[in-house]
């Protein structure tokens, strides 16, 4: 298993996450196990969007401000099948 957490921030873009907590926006609550997509990865934030919806394909986002070794407490990586 590839230890994410280790690499640069940038190479998590496109990379698929699974909640590790409830997470809260002004607009969503996103529930503990969501998966989820690493939209954009800098030193200063992580932007994550769900996956497109079923039904409709909308995608609801989040952005989580902190230090690259915090979140580990919000997500962790999913090993994706080809």
């Amino acid at each position: 298993m590839h230890h994410y957490f280790k690499d640069k921030m940038e190479t998590w873009e496109g990379k698929l996450v699974r909640l590790n907590r409830d997470c809260e926006t002004g607009l969503y609550v996103f529930k503990k196990g969501t998966l989820m997509r690493v939209w954009s990865a800098n030193n200063v934030r992580i932007m994550l969007r769900t996956l497109p919806c079923e039904a409709c394909k909308i995608e609801a986002s989040m952005t989580i401000k902190g230090k690259k070794k915090d979140y580990q407490l919000y997500f962790d990586f999913v090993e994706e099948k080809d």
